[in-house]
């Protein structure tokens, strides 16, 4: 079989705890910011759900959920462009 890679031409990382730690702590960052994005988008989702059920109770509930959850979106979206922009800055 040929070999894609030249494994003679250059050394591999050294690996170390230290690295694996930091690898291993940055998966669970990672994991933990996949968690939390998921909790928000369902729990936004869940007052929208009773905001369009309250809508022939109380049409007020149901414009003050919209607005929740539009602002609520809105902001949030603008902090993950500045916080990209400026992740893309530092590295």
């Amino acid at each position: 079989m040929k070999q894609i890679y030249n494994f003679e031409k250059n050394n591999p990382p050294c690996l170390n705890e230290r690295y694996l730690r930091k690898e291993a702590e940055c998966r669970k960052l990672q994991r933990q910011t996949i968690l939390l994005t998921v909790a928000a988008i369902l729990s936004q989702m869940v007052v929208l759900l009773f905001g369009i059920l309250m809508w022939q109770i109380q049409p007020v509930i149901t414009f003050v959920c919209i607005l929740y959850v539009l602002t609520a979106t809105l902001s949030g979206s603008i902090l993950m462009i500045a916080f990209t922009k400026k992740r893309r800055i530092f590295a």
